[in-house]
C-alpha cells in the first residue's frame, strides 16, 4: 500500500495524458494525494481520474488550474483541501458547499479564472462550506495574477457564514482595523493569524471579544502599546506573536510581561529599553525564552500533527 500511495501521489505531477489518467483509479484506496505542476490545467481525463478516488481524505493541488471543480463532489470523504499557486473556476463555491466532510481549506496564491470585478474576494468561494473548522487564505503575487483574499468589506460576512471556525489564517491581505472588527463575531476561534496586515490598535481592541483564543499571530500588523495592553485580557492565550511591531514601547513590554499565562511569545524585530527587557526577563526568564518562537505557527492549521499550509 505504501508503494501504491507513493505512485499515486506523484502520478499526475510526473506525466500527462491517458496513461497518467488511467493510473489513478487503480489506486482508489489511497487517502492522501499531492498533485503539482499539472500544466497548463487539468484535462477532462485528469478530472475523471480524480473523481474515481472516492476514498480520498486529503488533496493538495499546486501550480495548476482546475477548470471544473465539480469533479470534487465525487469525493464524499474529503476532509482537507489545499490550493497553492492555483487557478480555480468561481463554481468552486458551489462545490465546497456539497463537501459535507470538509473541515480544512487552504487558499494560498489562488486566482479565479475569467477575471472581472469582484474577483479578489475569497468569501463567496467559502461562504457555503458550513462544515469548515479551519480556513487559511493568503494572496501572493504570482504570474501577474491577482489573488483572492479576505477583504475588510467581507470579513463580517465570513464571520456570519462560518461561525464555527476554530482556526483562521488571513495573511498579507491589506486588512485594516475595520476587517479585524468584522472578525469579532468568530467567538469559537482558538487560533487566529493576521500577520502582515494593517489592523493597528483599534483592530487589536476588537479582537478582545475572541475570548476562546489560545494562539494569536499579529506579526507586522502596526499595533502599538495600546493594542498590546488591550490583549492582556485574553487570559486563554498561550502563544502570542507581536514581532515586527515597532510601535510597542517599554510600557508595551511591561504589558506583555503581565501575561503570565503565555508559554510562547515573539517580539522579534523590536529592541526594548532596559525597563522593557527587565520586565520580560522577570516573567519569562532568559531573553531567548520570549524572543525564540516557532515562526511557522502563523499559518498552521492547529494541532502539532498538521502540516503548514505553505508546506513544501
Amino acid at each position: 500500500m505504501e508503494k501504491a500511495a507513493a505512485a499515486a501521489k506523484y502520478a499526475l505531477a510526473a506525466a500527462r495524458g491517458e496513461e497518467a489518467a488511467l493510473a489513478l483509479p487503480l489506486l482508489g484506496a489511497i487517502e492522501t494525494l499531492f498533485i503539482r505542476w499539472l500544466q497548463p490545467a487539468f484535462a477532462p481525463g485528469d478530472m475523471a481520474a480524480l473523481s474515481a478516488l472516492t476514498g480520498l481524505r486529503e488533496l493538495d493541488l499546486w501550480d495548476t488550474v482546475l477548470p471544473d471543480p465539480s469533479c470534487l463532489t465525487a469525493l464524499p470523504q474529503l476532509e482537507v483541501l489545499r490550493f497553492s499557486h492555483a487557478g480555480v473556476d468561481p463554481r468552486l463555491g458551489d462545490t465546497l458547499g456539497e463537501l459535507q466532510c470538509l473541515t480544512r481549506l487552504h487558499l494560498h496564491g489562488v486566482w479565479l479564472e475569467g477575471g472581472g470585478d469582484g474577483r479578489l474576494d475569497a468569501v463567496p468561494l467559502v461562504a457555503r462550506a458550513a462544515s469548515l473548522r479551519a480556513l487559511s487564505v493568503s494572496p501572493e503575487y504570482f504570474r501577474d495574477k491577482e489573488m483572492v483574499r479576505v477583504t475588510d468589506e467581507s470579513a463580517a460576512v465570513l464571520a456570519r457564514c462560518l461561525p464555527r471556525l476554530d482556526f483562521l489564517g488571513v495573511a498579507c491581505s491589506q486588512m485594516s482595523s475595520a476587517g479585524a472588527c468584522g472578525l469579532a463575531g468568530l467567538v469559537s476561534l482558538e487560533h487566529l493569524a493576521l500577520r502582515d496586515n494593517g489592523i493597528h490598535d483599534a483592530g487589536a481592541v476588537a479582537l478582545t471579544s475572541l475570548t476562546a483564543l489560545t494562539k494569536l499571530d499579529l506579526y507586522f500588523t502596526n499595533i502599538g502599546t495600546p493594542g498590546v495592553k488591550a490583549l492582556a485580557c485574553l487570559t486563554n492565550l498561550v502563544s502570542l506573536d507581536v514581532g515586527g511591531n515597532l510601535r510597542i514601547d517599554d510600557e508595551g513590554a511591561k504589558a506583555l510581561a503581565s501575561m503570565t499565562h503565555l508559554t510562547a511569545l515573539c517580539v522579534s524585530g523590536r529592541d526594548f529599553g532596559k525597563c522593557g527587557k527587565a520586565a520580560l526577563r522577570a516573567t519569562f526568564g532568559a531573553e531567548h525564552a520570549y524572543s525564540a518562537f516557532d515562526t511557522g505557527m502563523h499559518m498552521r492549521w492547529g494541532g502539532a500533527e498538521a502540516p503548514r499550509p505553505y508546506g513544501c
